[in-house]
């Protein structure tokens, strides 16, 4: 019983060639301060915080990162990073208010080289809802950032015509995008530089709300077919922002051609309310894709950054699987006084406890409704924390095939978890640290490596249906 608490409970996460080494500089502080204007609708400043208080929470950072992390070094550079609190500390020439430290902090998230590791500002995600509710707007556009930090158009809505998929947009509101890139970069958290520009393009609209304000207008310099053009358009309102989005969004299913099933789930974590729609849903996926004579199945968990294990565990792998199979072959966990009260790992307060996990993910071989055929797991650039388990569990046992473009990898294979939020005594700003670190079953010589594909698909960003049609191709020609 305790090693089935360990698998449901221990890895809990949030939302984690050789990883690639920070490409930054050592840190040189900034406020990076955008030019007043009353007109534009920003985040709330909160207090003032003295300089010798803002060097305290410092001090007590560093104390975070020493006592809470099970082992700091194994995703950041503690040379570089102290460092760059002690410069942080040293530069510190005047009071700031609440924003303006988180602006000044959160310069190390880059550093930490962890997608479970950030300073947060507080309540962000309850401030930016509150700013949609209270009538303010975001940034219109869906985009992404490509790895020479230029931005794309991604997605634009039906009834937007002055957009196109696939338009550079060069500057907003007069800002170089270049600018605005560097200054989300400097700021996102991620396991990687590849893996930041992955998080920042797709928090793009809360993070220019955070770092440069609601500007109710945006102006967009485009680049649409080679031909330069200025596009004026309305920021985006609660209505067009879904805070709760329904289940219907987050899963779905389809019946391909030449029986292939095919499931996309964008998250591995629900409310109470959505648990059991999530499992209804799931359930109910294998039985249709039984009758309509599903021989292999695609899953798609491209944009599914995790959550907790269960339900891929119960939803998923009885289903695909041909035998049981290890989740993970060991762990690393700091016995904090909230793992102390979780459990099931037992040690002294403070320590770092190093184990084997010897539980096996049963599949019942009697199930009706398991698939005759493949599992094939169409990974991203940001699948995450519990879905790298889900990808490398089954990768290790050969029980699916992980597909992916080669392009794609960002996030190290051995993911981080458990995570725990500190705060700083006077800034009241967020320290999100992992309080454990969970190896894949091939063992550690591979958790610095990304999940290396089975096989490579290659992926159009502005089109994500071309990589599910190609995979449903390659699967015909695989079969025997």
């Amino acid at each position: 019983m305790k090693i089935i608490l360990l698998a449901s409970v221990l890895i809990l996460t949030a939302c984690s060639s050789a990883i690639e080494p920070p490409t930054e500089q050592v840190l040189q502080p900034r406020l990076n301060k955008v030019e007043h204007d009353n007109n534009i609708k920003r985040a709330a400043s909160g207090e003032v915080i003295t300089v010798a208080n803002i060097q305290k929470d410092l001090v007590q950072l560093a104390h975070y990162i020493d006592t809470i992390h099970p082992e700091p070094s194994y995703t950041m550079d503690m040379q570089q990073v102290k460092l760059a609190i002690s410069e942080l500390s040293n530069n510190v020439t005047q009071p700031m208010t609440q924003f303006e430290s988180w602006k000044y902090l959160s310069q190390l998230n880059p550093l930490f080289n962890d997608a479970h590791m950030q300073i947060k500002y507080p309540d962000s995600s309850e401030m930016r809802k509150q700013h949609l509710a209270n009538g303010g707007l975001l940034f219109p556009a869906e985009v992404m950032i490509d790895s020479a930090k230029r931005l794309f158009v991604t997605e634009v809505k039906k009834a937007e015509k002055r957009l196109q998929v696939g338009d550079e947009i060069i500057a907003i509101n007069g800002v170089s995008t270049v600018t605005i890139v560097n200054e989300m970069l400097d700021r996102i958290y991620g396991d990687s530089p590849k893996h930041r520009i992955g998080m920042a393009s797709q928090a793009f609209s809360s993070m220019y709300w955070m770092l440069f304000g609601d500007t109710v207008t945006y102006e967009l310099a485009v680049i649409s077919n080679q031909v330069d053009r200025k596009v004026i358009l309305k920021g985006r309102s609660e209505l067009d922002f879904e805070l709760n989005p329904p289940l219907s969004d987050i899963v779905q299913r389809k019946i391909l051609d030449n029986g292939i099933g095919y499931i996309k789930i964008d998250q591995f974590y629900y409310s109470p309310e959505q648990e059991s729609g999530f499992f209804d849903f799931i359930n109910e996926t294998w039985k249709v894709f039984h009758h309509a004579n599903v021989n292999d199945v695609i899953i798609d968990v491209r944009n599914n950054p995790g959550g907790t294990d269960h339900y891929w565990m119960q939803g998923i792998a009885p289903f695909v699987a041909n035998k049981a199979f290890s989740l993970i072959s060991g762990f690393k966990v700091r016995m904090t006084e909230r793992n102390l009260r979780l459990g099931p790992v037992k040690g002294e307060a403070g320590t770092v406890v190093v184990g084997p996990l010897e539980y096996l993910i049963q599949v019942d071989n009697d199930n009706p409704y398991h698939i005759p055929g493949k599992a094939y797991l169409l990974m991203g650039a940001m699948s995450y924390s519990s879905t790298n388990l889900f990808l490398t569990s089954m990768q290790d046992a050969k029980e699916a095939v992980v597909v992916a473009d080669k392009n794609k990898n960002s996030a190290r294979s051995c993911t981080t978890g458990r995570i725990e939020t500190m705060t700083l005594a006077a800034s009241k700003l967020e320290v999100i640290l992992p309080t454990a670190i969970f190896i894949r079953p091939a063992g550690a010589s591979l958790c610095q490596q990304p999940i290396k594909p089975d096989m490579h698909i290659a992926e159009d960003p502005m089109n994500s249906l071309n990589a599910i049609s190609s995979l449903a191709a390659a699967i015909v020609l695989s079969r025997d």
